[in-house]
């Protein structure tokens, strides 16, 4: 007879304890303390614990090492005892096992010591590998000691607890797919159909992958997708001419002295009719037809001369004099400087002029020779106001960051790795709460901070020579930009309500520029704007910008994500910022200049247009066109290396100068980039300041749109005298983003024409091509399908470009382009696989990981989703695996309902999207939109391409209904403008319209209707639907522990692990009463509103209420009076919780906190609360001397329902909207607070030994 320890375990999952098992007594209990025992004695013991009511008469008693009882993360406790264990290393495996029932309180006997001492620690599953169980089976085997269980998360939990192992692998009986995930093979088995046949080996085998084919069509069809470069090549060895044949070579239809003969009868008879008759007089061998043929042959082979008189300027110039211009005003090129001294004075004398009035007296008198001087002192005198402004702000928030942000101070090499992971976790909650941006990049891109690592004087030196050398611009020769400069757009003043109207468009955080100066400042400083608009309209006057306000910052981005490239200087992009005054300004200006200056259609970048999509639209249906028409197509992009960096400022001024913009607006943009100098802040230094003599400022809103007129000329260039894709009767030789240019031909030797076009213009400019840095491919039809690039690569500045092979890609506009198959499929699946991998093990709390997936993980995929057709089967893959890892980190159950995750947090869910119907939904409306486009070329393509059609159905993928599809050609969008405060006099102060086009449904109120129709986890749901006070502490839970909120979650989807919830939809041999009261079901609601073991808690709980709202009245001057005891006239006692006095007033309040089961529960409180005590009236005047008793109840939610009716109190106690708002917030979650409290407080009695 030996001591052993007896285990009473609890799970965490099925809440039950010791009183669970069975009652058995036993013969004998030990005389003796464990401390008689010697550790040897310890060592031998077999300990036996039985896990509450899994265990049946198949269950059986297992070895297990007390020293690795600390592993587990269940709780335990020890008591001495006597255990009763037969000793089962005489059994043989085909005899029946004896069983022991498990013993009950402190009684049990043991009957005798095992013969061997064997200690069986915890491991990993690493020394016995990786059990595989079979499913379904309803007694499933432990696959390491036999022992059958009652069911499948019984052995799951037995692997851990018995032979500690973490891992095992679940394999379907009918087609062995296997999984780690025990619930998606159960999923997976009632919709398999079993093993796939292997199919018999083919007559056609792959000679690449050794797969064979029945069919010939079947091997090409799998070379076409898993071998395009070999069968690329295929088709261009069965499209070269067959060899000479035995009996000879085959003799040509014309001899060359026959095509000389024509050659020079072509050039006598050129300009004469029936020209083919004619020559067939010369040629007798010949017929007409014969020579017309031929005549096509030697034109299609002779490259078209190339040369800048062809069609040249002098042929134009007839045509561009016949053309009348449009009737509209229109001011000549010198006239807006007149204009403004005609219109200022009224403006003074109307009192719009008033700061500087002066100012504009004396330049529009001209009485002093140097403007620019008055208008810089004026400028500093104005830039002192907005710096005040900045530094009393700035002085604040030093002394708060000072505070909270401690010195950063180098980690000591003795720090321990745990309090390094300490160091991460806090620095990560700083940023989450700071900025979750760059968090975002850090986690998901798996780089700590893409800091420039290059020495900063080789920065300097790299971006001075850039910069500081002018560029070499020769003229635009015969280059020439089409369409008319409409200067009327400049003749209106910059008003205070334009000014309003460009800061509400502007991001609310852009950064400042050298002079710290924010947004915020402007509009502290300047309300009204009275100041920034005397100052812009001098500037615009005078034609000049004073110097001070050209010093900019140049801040570096990365243009990749690898370390490896990052250390290369021109893998990063340099964004000059210049002060945020001067953007203003530059964004004013910018508008009136877009509008004046209408750009070729063909450029795309950085107009109102949804540029990305028309380019990757049209080139896809370009691609899609060529291939079923058998039309060959040439496809070059274009890179022009530094293009932003490198275009020269006069290369800028002759452009607006060609278009004939007023010299005035062309002398004020020049004067935004004369004495332009910037710094370069590295990690650690700032470089001297580097003149600006070359290149746009990226970073100033007026940038893109001069970039975009300085390359309008060879766009208008490339489609006048280039060969492109013809199509529908258009000519396409380009496509631009900016400076991505795409170069478009339908033969080889039509993109050697446009190329040369392109080096033209380089070479006039200044501008740079790289030819190393270019791509292109070439599809030229055969017979019945088509090669790629079988031809020689193009060249580009006598360095031939890369030509892109089927199988490999090109990025474009974001996309990977594959003349294979055009634009191609991303691994999106891998890409959201390894995301929530790194945010799953990141030092984040779980709800925070749950905004980092919503806010910065999906929306990356939405553009790639959208734009390469993602399949629907792939939509729904990576919906499944957020799925998956959402309820993994808040520790859901796998039936939680998917509505919970869906639903918008207003509606009471965590607001994630479901890529399966926002995708479709996305497609849909960017569909609609090409179709609204203003490119008649893109329209007419999508017209012959079945865009309707494609259309409905992507509109019924996303939920929308069939009866209700709108056409996506006639049906225009809404516009969605915001409302003006006051009268609106121009153009350039209406707010910008955005358009809204047709949503097929509202995905999250789908979703969220599912979710109430639910029995189990819909009930009461209803209560939370647009409720934004009950649901705010789904998005503000920073004051709440984060354990609290995942049981809060649990109670709101009603998937809290009650007896109830354990035992839906399983037979009745589980247990469903209250452990401890017995009641007939253990559901959150008896648990919180009615379990005996809690009524303490539900006291606290009420009083906590009942003392905020003390507090409340009490700050309001309202006398406050606590429960008093009052007799109705039949001496019966009532004790209402709170009466408020104050004057002649008085309001009977009566607090109940109610589970939101039905969807009248709070309103039927309320009124049982005033029916209780309005016949107390006349008591409660004597009580209080009121004249005017109202009698209130106070109902609120357990799990966080707000009642609207308690608004009414709260007004009466003369709360603001804003007061109300948080009170009411902070009572809705302090009432969801104290019932997860009940609930804890509920599982740890459950715990608590007898």
């Amino acid at each position: 007879m030996v001591k052993a320890l007896k285990l009473l375990r609890v799970s965490t999952a099925t809440q039950t304890n010791f009183e669970d098992l069975w009652q058995v007594k036993s013969p004998q209990k030990p005389n003796f303390k464990p401390s008689e025992l010697g550790r040897e004695v310890w060592k031998s013991l077999k300990l036996e614990f039985y896990n509450s009511i899994h265990c049946s008469e198949e269950c059986e008693a297992h070895c297990l090492g007390r020293e690795g009882l600390e592993d587990y993360p269940d709780v335990y406790w020890e008591e001495t005892m006597t255990c009763l264990s037969l000793n089962d290393q005489g059994t043989d495996k085909g005899q029946e096992r004896i069983t022991t029932p498990p013993p009950t309180g402190e009684e049990a006997a043991v009957l005798s010591e095992p013969e061997e001492a064997t200690i069986h620690p915890p491991n990993n599953g690493e020394s016995e590998g990786c059990p595989v169980i079979s499913v379904p089976d309803k007694n499933p085997p432990c696959p390491c000691c036999g022992v059958k269980m009652n069911k499948m998360l019984g052995l799951i939990d037995h692997l851990l607890r018995t032979h500690g192992i973490r891992e095992c692998k679940f394999k379907c009986a009918k087609c062995d797919l296997e999984n780690t995930n025990f619930h998606s093979i159960a999923c997976h088995y009632p919709k398999c159909k079993g093993k796939t046949k292997e199919p018999s080996p083919g007559k056609w085998p792959c000679n690449v992958c050794q797969m064979s084919f029945q069919t010939k069509i079947g091997l090409g069809q799998h070379k076409r997708k898993a071998h395009p470069a070999i069968r690329n090549q295929e088709r261009i060895e069965a499209a070269k001419p067959k060899e000479t044949s035995a009996r000879g070579a085959h003799k040509k239809c014309w001899s060359e002295e026959e095509e000389n003969l024509l050659i020079q009868l072509i050039k006598q008879y050129e300009g004469n009719r029936n020209i083919n008759k004619l020559i067939a007089e010369h040629i007798p061998s010949k017929t007409s037809k014969q020579i017309s043929d031929k005549r096509r042959c030697l034109v299609s082979k002779q490259p078209a001369p190339f040369g800048l008189q062809l069609r040249g300027k002098t042929e134009r110039q007839p045509q561009e004099k016949s053309q009348k211009p449009p009737q509209r005003k229109e001011t000549t090129v010198n006239q807006l400087k007149k204009h403004y001294e005609e219109i200022v004075p009224s403006k003074i004398s109307d009192g719009t002029f008033v700061v500087y009035q002066e100012a504009f007296q004396e330049i529009l008198k001209k009485k002093t020779e140097n403007p620019a001087h008055i208008i810089s002192e004026i400028t500093k005198d104005c830039m002192k106001v907005f710096k005040g402004m900045h530094s009393r702000g700035k002085n604040t928030r030093k002394t708060k960051q000072g505070h909270l942000q401690p010195k950063k101070r180098q980690a000591a090499k003795w720090m321990s790795k745990r309090a390094i992971k300490k160091g991460q976790y806090l620095r990560f909650q700083k940023l989450f709460y700071t900025d979750r941006g760059k968090l975002a990049r850090i986690i998901l891109d798996d780089v700590e901070g893409l800091k420039c690592q290059i020495p900063a004087n080789e920065i300097s030196s790299v971006f001075r020579e850039r910069w500081e050398t002018p560029g070499s611009f020769k003229g635009f020769e015969d280059f020439e930009a089409e369409g008319k400069t409409d200067n009327t757009k400049f003749l209106p003043l910059i008003t205070a309500k334009e000014i309003d109207k460009n800061i509400k468009e502007m991001a609310k955080t852009s950064a400042p520029g050298p002079d710290d100066i924010t947004l915020e400042d402007l509009c502290k400083a300047d309300p009204k704007f009275s100041l920034l608009t005397e100052i812009f309209n001098l500037w615009l006057i005078s034609g000049t910008v004073p110097d001070q306000m050209k010093n900019c910052r140049t801040v570096l981005l990365p243009k990749s994500d690898r370390p490896d490239r990052l250390k290369d200087i021109n893998n990063w992009r340099p964004i000059t910022i210049g002060s945020t005054v001067l953007r203003l300004f530059s964004r004013v200006l910018t508008a009136r200049l877009s509008k004046a200056c209408p750009i070729n259609p063909r450029q795309k970048g950085f107009t109102r247009a949804p540029g990305c999509s028309e380019n990757l639209q049209l080139l896809q249906l370009l691609l899609k066109t060529a291939k079923r028409e058998h039309n060959e197509i040439a496809v070059v992009f274009v890179d022009i290396a530094k293009a932003f960096d490198t275009v020269s400022h006069q290369h800028i001024i002759e452009g607006l100068r060609q278009r004939k913009v007023d010299e005035h607006i062309i002398n004020l943009i020049q004067s935004m980039y004369v004495n332009t100098s910037t710094c370069i802040r590295t990690k650690d230094e700032t470089s001297a300041p580097i003149n600006i003599l070359k290149g746009v400022k990226q970073g100033d809103p007026m940038s893109p749109l001069l970039f975009n007129l300085a390359l309008d000329p060879l766009l208008c260039k490339l489609e006048k005298e280039g060969q492109g894709y013809k199509c529908d009767g258009a000519n396409i030789t380009a496509m631009a983003f900016a400076d991505d240019l795409v170069l478009l031909s339908n033969s080889w030797e039509g993109m050697m024409r446009n190329i040369k076009i392109l080096e033209t213009f380089c070479n006039i400019t200044g501008l740079k091509t790289q030819g190393e840095k270019c791509h292109g491919f070439y599809i030229k039809p055969t017979k019945d399908s088509y090669t790629i690039n079988d031809c020689p690569p193009w060249t580009v500045n006598n360095t031939p470009l890369n030509m892109i092979s089927p199988g490999e890609s090109e990025k474009y506009l974001g996309l990977q382009v594959d003349p294979w198959v055009g634009i191609a499929q991303a691994e999106l699946l891998t890409k959201i696989n390894t995301w929530l991998q790194r945010i799953g093990k990141a030092h984040l709390k779980p709800l925070q990981k749950i905004d980092l997936l919503k806010v910065y993980t999906i929306p990356r995929l939405y553009y790639i989703a959208d734009h390469t057709d993602t399949p629907f089967v792939l939509l729904k893959s990576i919906d499944q695996a957020v799925r998956t890892k959402v309820k993994e980190w808040l520790h859901l159950p796998a039936c939680t309902c998917d509505a919970l995750l869906y639903s918008s947090t207003r509606d009471g869910g965590l607001g994630i999207s479901r890529l399966e119907g926002l995708i479709p939904s996305i497609q849909a409306r960017r569909l609609h939109r090409l179709a609204q486009s203003k490119d008649e070329i893109l329209t007419n393509l999508l017209k012959g391409e079945g865009a309707e059609l494609r259309y409905k159905k992507l509109w019924v993928k996303a939920g929308g209904d069939k009866s209700k599809i709108p056409s996506i050609w006639t049906t225009k969008p809404m516009v969605a403008v915001q409302a003006p405060t006051s009268e609106i006099l121009s153009e350039w102060e209406a707010p910008t319209a955005k358009f809204k086009y047709p949503k097929p449904c509202n995905l999250r109120k789908k979703e969220f209707e599912k979710w109430k129709q639910l029995v189990s986890q819909g009930r009461g749901i209803t209560h939370f639907e647009n409720d934004s006070i009950s649901n705010a502490w789904l998005t503000s839970y920073r004051a709440i522990h984060h354990r609290k909120l995942i049981t809060a979650l649990q109670l709101r989807a009603n998937v809290y692990p009650t007896r109830e919830f354990l035992a839906r939809g399983r037979d009745g041999q589980y247990i469903k009463s209250c452990r401890h009261c017995k009641a007939e079901n253990e559901t959150c609601s008896h648990i919180i509103g009615k379990c005996p073991i809690t009524q303490d808690a539900r006291i606290q709980r009420h009083n906590k209420i009942c003392d905020l709202l003390t507090n409340i009245a009490q700050r309001k001057d309202w006398t406050v009076f606590h429960e008093p005891h009052i007799r109705d006239s039949n001496g019966q006692l009532f004790k209402p919780d709170l009466i408020f006095v104050k004057d002649n007033q008085a309001q009977v309040v009566d607090v109940t906190v109610r589970y939101e089961s039905e969807n009248c529960t709070l309103e039927n409180a309320a009124k049982e609360k005033v029916t209780k005590y309005q016949h107390l009236e006349k008591e409660i005047q004597e009580l209080t001397n009121a004249q005017q008793i109202d009698f209130i109840g106070f109902p609120l939610g357990s799990r966080g329902k707000w009642y609207p009716g308690n608004n009414t109190l709260l007004e009466t106690l003369g709360l603001s909207k804003r007061e109300l708002e948080r009170t009411s917030k902070t009572l809705a979650s302090r009432a969801l607070e104290s019932s997860v409290d009940i609930i804890h407080i509920f599982a740890s009695k459950s715990r608590a030994p007898g």
